[in-house]
């Protein structure tokens, strides 16, 4: 207290501006440091607010999505059935062996082909076919794989005669092509899969 008695009115001033100095020079910023913050807040908000509006699009489409899945309903079952989720080249060419022994075809190969696209929901699946027999069991050939519960297209078709023509015999045939069948794809179930 007795320090405060000696303290004069000029010495207080003086004290005071050394403060007001010292603060000033040390601390006193003009609000640039508040400034930085808040414009540091505004990027983040507007960063966030594009995140939301992207997650908004993508609900919306999954959404819609949905909609028209429940709206295909049985459609969309069907179509599940004739591209099987479980269907593999093994399967494939074991129904075109069997199609080939039920038009009385000889069967020279049948085997994997190449490496099919593998696309969105979807993967193709290539058979090679070699067989041989007459016209007519060829084409009961391709009519019995058109009877299948399975997408099945014939590709890279080609036909030639074998030999010369005997007496009343029929003109025998040999037929090769690709046999592509289609695997649907669970894109669910091949993550939980992971």
């Amino acid at each position: 207290m007795v320090e405060l008695e000696k303290l004069t009115m000029s010495r207080a001033v003086l004290v005071g501006i050394l403060m007001a100095a010292i603060y000033y020079f040390t601390m006193y910023d003009g609000g640039e440091r508040v400034m930085g913050q808040i414009n540091t807040i505004k990027q983040t908000i507007v960063a966030n607010k594009k995140v939301i509006a992207d997650v908004e699009r993508a609900i919306k489409t999954v959404e819609a999505f949905a909609r028209k899945v429940e709206a295909l309903g049985d459609k969309f079952e069907k179509l599940v059935k004739y591209i099987p989720e479980d269907f593999t080249a093994i399967d494939q060419m074991k129904l075109v062996s069997k199609q080939a022994k039920a038009a009385g075809t000889n069967i020279q190969q049948i085997g994997r082909g190449t490496e099919g696209e593998k696309l969105n929901f979807y993967q193709e699946l290539n058979v090679n076919v070699n067989l041989v027999g007459t016209y007519t069991q060829i084409v009961l050939f391709l009519s019995y794989l058109t009877k299948l519960d399975k997408v099945l297209v014939m590709k890279e078709m080609n036909m030639s005669t074998l030999g010369s023509v005997k007496g009343g015999e029929p003109v025998k045939i040999r037929f090769s092509g690709r046999v592509t069948g289609y695997r649907y794809i669970n894109e669910k179930a091949d993550e939980a899969k992971r």
